[in-house]
């Protein structure tokens, strides 16, 4: 065990919450059927397991969440209109325009060298005006870094980051879930009807959790399910802007 546990020390919390724990949910059906259905080989599938996860598979296992989901990241940001903290800052997707005005105003003070548009300039050249937001959205996400100073953006964006890689590993989740459900199924008709076995709780445990499984990445793990973090993220992002300026104003302007 203090062999499998060990990879996971040299893992911050980010890549526990968003990387790992969305490859090890989508593994999880295939692993408890394994488990189920091993009987006299389950010593070998447990030390199977344990050897892989401790020469390195839960680093693997973390590098494929977070690869996967930003993959699929352009297609979420092209189906919500826009990277949630851009269509926040756009006058045209304002739904309070004051707020926007006020984004805007705290932008400049903090990027001086960024000119913001008003609404007609962004009308009139909205491509340019999307990068001017994406520049400034990266610019702010290194300076809000500290976790301890803007503990509730490092907390969004572990929100963020755990549904849009779960998300991004949807397709082989959602087939690993399907496949261990009907393979379940099978194996439990058979040893009931063929050989008249005693069906073990366990077993039928294993079917309830694959189907269950099943109808959460059908049903949960969906675009506007990881939208709603995503918004709550940039939210969280645009108000540490706040923040920087008052720092800016006692300590002087912070290095960008």
């Amino acid at each position: 065990m203090a062999k499998v546990l060990f990879p996971l020390v040299i893992l911050d919390r980010y890549s526990l919450k968003a990387r790992l724990a969305p490859a090890l949910l989508t593994i999880f059906p295939g692993l408890a059927l394994g488990f189920v259905l091993a009987h006299s080989a389950l010593t070998m599938v447990r030390g199977l397991v344990v050897l892989f996860l401790s020469c390195g598979g839960i680093l693997l296992l973390s590098q494929l969440g977070r690869d996967l989901g930003k993959r699929k990241e352009p297609q979420l940001f092209a189906e919500w209109g826009g990277a949630p903290t851009t269509r926040l800052m756009r006058h045209r997707d304002a739904a309070n325009p004051v707020l926007v005005e006020t984004y805007h105003r705290q932008l400049r003070l903090l990027f001086p060298d960024l000119e913001f548009p008003s609404a007609e300039e962004e009308i009139q050249d909205p491509e340019r005006a999307d990068l001017l937001y994406d520049t400034a959205t990266r610019r702010l996400r290194e300076l809000t870094r500290d976790r301890s100073r803007f503990p509730l953006v490092f907390e969004e964006n572990c929100n963020y980051g755990f549904r849009r890689n779960l998300w991004g590993m949807r397709p082989f989740g959602l087939s690993l879930a399907l496949c261990a459900t009907s393979l379940m199924g099978v194996y439990l008709a058979v040893k009931t009807l063929s050989q008249g076995e005693r069906v073990l709780v366990a077993e039928w445990a294993s079917l309830a959790v694959a189907t269950l499984w099943s109808l959460l990445w059908w049903r949960l793990v969906t675009p506007e399910w990881v939208e709603s973090v995503a918004r709550t993220y940039a939210e969280r992002l645009l108000g540490a802007v706040e923040v920087l300026l008052k720092r800016t104003s006692t300590q002087g302007r912070p290095k960008t």
